[in-house]
């Protein structure tokens, strides 16, 4: 019986604290919503070829960007299913992407941390908010993915995990530093089938991003990564 209790009191405490966790992402985000639309967004950098690419001009891409296939090919899907403009789709994936990131963290680190408040060094970093700001970068959308990543991990779904990291080499290819890192790890801890399976995920995405990439021209800039 006290048993019972004791798990009752832990399940409550713990939607309690991850509804604090919820609106305390939930107000970081239209935070730095409200500053970058008092700012303005930025076309900055390579933007131009994100948004060339989420309206169909695959064939005008160069390399690397011919390769980033999953943000642009997200946005450009959302925008004609809904009849929505790219430029808004842009927008409302990067505020969800970074809302969404915000809350995943959280709710990995809740346990951990215990109040919200202790996330405010984190979730107030220059980087947040410049992120934000560049909306049609592919940076936002790879948090999200990332935090996925390490949120099926953290609940051990391992072949979800897979998953994600493919999704995670068709945003950016230099997610083969996370693919190798996360490989060590996992045969570190001896966990040797997942470091297979993620040997077989780098070896596959690294091709099917070539394959995607010879679409494109080449890297005429030599433009890095």
């Amino acid at each position: 019986m006290l048993q019972d209790n004791s798990t009752q009191k832990n399940a409550h405490f713990n939607t309690r604290s991850f509804v604090r966790f919820f609106i305390f992402a939930a107000f970081i985000t239209m935070l730095l919503f409200s500053l970058n639309l008092f700012l303005g967004w930025t076309f900055g950098g390579d933007s131009e070829w994100y948004i060339t690419a989420a309206e169909g001009h695959w064939d005008e891409l160069i390399a690397p960007y011919s390769s980033r296939f999953l943000h642009p090919f997200f946005v450009g899907f959302i925008s004609q299913i809904f009849s929505l403009d790219i430029y808004q789709v842009f927008l409302i994936v990067a505020v969800l992407s970074i809302f969404l990131f915000f809350v995943i963290t959280a709710f990995i680190l809740k346990d951990t941390l215990q109040k919200p408040i202790f996330l405010v060094p984190l979730f107030l970093l220059p980087f947040f908010f410049g992120t934000i700001r560049e909306i049609f970068q592919p940076d936002a959308f790879y948090l999200l993915l990332t935090a996925l990543f390490f949120l099926a991990l953290f609940y051990k779904k391992e072949w979800v995990s897979l998953f994600i990291l493919f999704l995670l080499f068709l945003t950016r290819e230099s997610t083969i530093i996370l693919g190798l890192v996360a490989m060590i790890s996992a045969w570190v801890r001896s966990k040797k089938l997942l470091a297979v399976g993620m040997l077989l995920v780098i070896i596959i995405s690294l091709f099917t991003t070539s394959v995607i990439g010879s679409s494109g021209g080449p890297n005429i800039h030599r433009l890095g990564n």
